[in-house]
């Protein structure tokens, strides 16, 4: 990667017409082009989540929270030192890392300024058990009422359901997948945990689903 750029939590993507005056004015009056519309401008050509991931970095990126989500520390990616974090409060994937602790744009991988505190996924870990092959034509799926749209889920061998979306992202562009199941006791349940082997790299990663409670 080349060298990082310092981007803020403020900084925003800018819209097509803006990007194109922007890019007017950096050949025309670079000088009159300040540093947040810059950041803007990288923001605005950063590669989008929706891509198949090709690194351990972009894998976990895909977990990030959504622009709109009030806690807007979970929009980005969180590195404690050893590893690099991201949740939707929903799911949670990280891998090991080199990057100093401290917040890490999902498109871009630089550092971003986040006053916030990530919160410890550490503690909603499951305790690692005995890992199956994850394949999902041994999943069977079910659809409920929903308000806008009908509720797609996946059954896990031992019964316990889980979104459709939550399971594909988890397995979005990977080679293999290994999990654990989540375990039922009488007053909560514990999240689906899995490991993945990235398409194509040496890279891998862990996550978390948490399941639906009924």
């Amino acid at each position: 990667m080349s060298e990082p750029i310092s981007i803020k939590s403020t900084d925003k993507p800018l819209n097509k017409s803006e990007a194109y005056h922007l890019a007017r004015l950096l050949i025309t009056a670079p000088d009159t082009v300040s540093a947040e519309e810059r950041r803007g401008l990288l923001l605005h050509f950063a590669p989008t989540a929706g891509r198949v991931p090709k690194s351990s970095l972009e894998y976990v990126a895909q977990f990030v929270s959504k622009p709109t989500d009030v806690r807007y520390y979970l929009q980005y990616l969180h590195s404690d030192g050893k590893r690099l974090w991201a949740s939707d409060g929903h799911t949670a994937a990280w891998c090991s890392t080199v990057l100093p602790a401290g917040f890490y744009h999902p498109r871009t991988g630089d550092p971003v300024d986040v006053d916030g505190k990530f919160p410890d996924i550490e503690r909603v870990i499951p305790t690692r058990r005995e890992q199956l092959p994850l394949a999902l034509e041994d999943w069977p799926g079910e659809e409920r009422l929903g308000i806008k749209s009908p509720e797609l889920r996946l059954v896990s061998p031992s019964g316990i359901k889980f979104h459709r979306d939550y399971i594909l992202r988890a397995l979005k562009g990977t080679e293999s997948a290994v999990f654990q199941d989540s375990i039922q006791t009488d007053s909560s349940y514990t999240p689906l945990r899995g490991s993945v082997k990235i398409k194509g790299t040496h890279g891998t990663a862990q996550f978390i689903v948490m399941p639906i409670r009924e």
